[in-house]
């Protein structure tokens, strides 16, 4: 009983406390908002990461200037000014090497007289018959004394034939008229007599103004053998002829002893800037009639007229026109020596007064011609006049086709100097009536031009017509 006493008790005396605890009224519920008020204050936390700004400006700041400033502005001046040194050294050493000592090279070896005494590694050792531009330069260069050529070489800018030429950059800053020459040198004298030397020029815009073009030989004999042509129109073609003649530099010439070609474009205005172009170059030396080289053009075989045959081919004949015409008008003639030097030409003699005079070497087919069947599509002529017509005469190629005879002509050709040869050359467009299938007659007309004087008596000649 006593045990049973105690242990109850041991078992009642909890769940008497228990129970006690459970029905107390305790005004502080308060209890558990402590907590909750103390993580509300917690922003003093929160504050206390500013601790990390503070770390972090530390940082941040410090090596940033310090960094920036050490690497910065130590290195990169040294280093930029360092390559800078052997950066231009580099630049100036090779640019001036090849831009100076070659091209004065070339240059100034084949200066007029110089050529045969020295000889330079672009000297041609032989006479070169034809120069297209197509693969290279050929050693034709400008003289050392053009110090307002300012570059040369291929372009395919302006181009007579193929897909290059050789351009010639001018720009005159001199103060005044000069003269820009350039020039194939000889390394022995080469024998050019009889021959017939072309070139076909060609100016830009800028360069108008300039006073004329020039082709010349020099030889042993003298220092000049040269022709003269008004300098072209600018933005066209202009074929210039060279027949080096004994009688140049009153008598003294030797055109045998050859030793330099020299092409001069003469009297460039001050500031005059701009191009000009130079293409198929063509020498013909004696060997009997034939057939210009400067054209890439063939001509059709039946169709040319060389005139060398002893009488003047049948279909050809002299007409005039003009009002008034013409004082007198005699030929055709056959004329000798014709072009390069060949057996025969066709001439007439003219004797002009007045201006918009002409007189023309006529071809007449008997009857109605099919040029596109025969693959005809132009033609061109060699002319020459001896002494020159009047101060404004020219010359030009014409057609006349279909039923009605319609009338085409080529653009002007101012006449060249006196008894000086030059190609004139056509492709008829046959337009406003006109047809290739049809041709009725084609020729060469010489006239006074409509602003000319000093009208002359002289021998207008043809030769080397090729219908091509």
């Amino acid at each position: 009983m006593k045990r049973f006493s105690l242990f109850a008790l041991i078992l009642i005396f909890p769940l008497i406390w228990i129970s006690s605890q459970g029905c107390r009224t305790v005004a502080t519920p308060s209890f558990p908002l402590i907590p909750t008020n103390t993580p509300t204050i917690t922003p003093t936390f929160t504050n206390t990461p500013l601790i990390t700004n503070t770390a972090t400006n530390s940082p941040t700041n410090s090596p940033t200037p310090t960094i920036s400033s050490t690497a910065t502005d130590s290195p990169s001046p040294t280093i930029t000014n360092t390559p800078g040194g052997p950066t231009d050294t580099a630049t100036d050493s090779p640019t001036n090497s090849p831009s100076t000592t070659p091209t004065d090279t070339p240059t100034n070896s084949p200066t007029a007289g110089a050529a045969t005494n020295t000889p330079t590694t672009c000297s041609a050792a032989s006479v070169q018959t034809t120069y297209t531009f197509e693969t290279g330069v050929d050693c034709l260069h400008p003289d050392a004394s053009n110090t307002m050529v300012t570059g040369y070489g291929l372009s395919s800018t302006q181009k007579h034939a193929g897909s290059q030429s050789y351009a010639l950059s001018i720009n005159n800053t001199s103060g005044g008229n000069t003269n820009a020459q350039f020039e194939i040198a000889y390394s022995t004298p080469q024998n050019l007599s009889g021959s017939a030397i072309t070139v076909f020029i060609y100016l830009e815009a800028g360069l108008s103004g300039s006073a004329g073009f020039q082709v010349a030989e020099q030889n042993t004999g003298c220092g000049w053998d040269s022709t003269w042509y008004n300098a072209p129109a600018t933005g066209s073609w202009l074929q210039v002829v060279l027949n080096p003649s004994t009688a140049g530099c009153s008598g003294a010439s030797t055109p045998s002893n050859a030793t330099q070609l020299v092409f001069q474009l003469t009297n460039i205005p001050n500031g005059a800037s701009g191009n000009i172009y130079i293409d198929d170059i063509s020498i013909t030396l004696p060997a009997g009639p034939t057939a210009t080289p400067t054209s890439t053009a063939t001509a059709v075989v039946g169709s040319s007229f060389y005139f060398d045959g002893g009488s003047i081919p049948a279909g050809w004949s002299l007409i005039s026109g003009g009002s008034p015409l013409p004082v007198t008008l005699s030929g055709p003639t056959l004329e000798a020596p014709g072009y390069a030097a060949s057996a025969g030409a066709m001439g007439a003699t003219v004797t002009w007064n007045a201006i918009n005079q002409n007189a023309a070497f006529q071809y007449a087919y008997g009857s109605p011609t099919n040029w596109t069947a025969l693959g005809i599509t132009g033609f061109r002529a060699m002319v020459m006049v001896n002494p020159l017509m009047d101060t404004g005469g020219g010359m030009q190629l014409y057609c006349q086709s279909g039923p009605g005879y319609s009338w085409e002509n080529s653009s002007w050709n101012n006449q060249p100097s006196a008894g000086t040869w030059v190609q004139i050359n056509w492709v008829p467009p046959f337009a406003s009536g006109g047809s290739p299938v049809s041709v009725q007659q084609f020729g060469i007309q010489f006239a006074t031009g409509g602003s000319g004087s000093a009208f002359n008596t002289d021998t207008i000649f043809v030769d080397s017509v090729e219908l091509y």
